[in-house]
C-alpha cells in the first residue's frame, strides 16, 4: 500500500513541476543588410548582462535565459555600422523579437606605415 502511495506522490510532483512558471525569457531575431539579405556572423550582445549570440547563415539569432526587463542590444559586424536596439522588453516564458537592418560603413585603415 505504501508503494502505491509513494508512486502516486512522485507522479503528482513530476506533473506539478511542469506547471511552475519560468523566470527568464529569450530574445530572437534576424539581421539583414540594406538589400534585405541575411548577414551571418553578426555579433548581438546585451552589454548589461555580458551575454550574447551570433547570427547563423540565415541571419537568425537567439539569446536564451534573459531575465525579465528592458534591455539594449548592441549589434555589430565588421564593415557595417554598429546599431543599438534600445528597450527590448523581455518577460518570463516569452520570446521578444528584435529584427535589425545594418548599413555598410567604410573601414578606416588608419595610418600607412612604410
Amino acid at each position: 500500500m505504501l508503494r502505491v502511495f509513494a508512486g502516486a506522490s512522485l507522479g503528482l510532483l513530476l506533473f506539478a513541476g511542469g506547471a511552475w512558471p519560468g523566470t527568464t525569457g529569450k530574445i530572437s531575431g534576424r539581421v539583414v543588410d540594406a538589400k534585405k539579405q541575411p548577414l551571418a556572423g553578426v555579433n548581438i550582445a546585451i552589454p548589461a548582462l555580458h551575454v550574447g549570440a551570433a547570427t547563423d547563415a540565415d541571419g537568425r539569432f537567439v539569446i536564451l535565459q534573459v531575465p525579465p526587463g528592458s534591455w539594449d542590444l548592441r549589434v555589430n559586424l565588421l564593415g557595417y555600422r554598429v546599431v543599438t536596439v534600445q528597450g527590448v522588453q523581455v518577460s518570463a516564458d516569452n520570446t521578444a523579437t528584435a529584427d535589425v537592418e545594418l548599413a555598410e560603413a567604410p573601414i578606416s585603415m588608419g595610418e600607412l606605415v612604410v
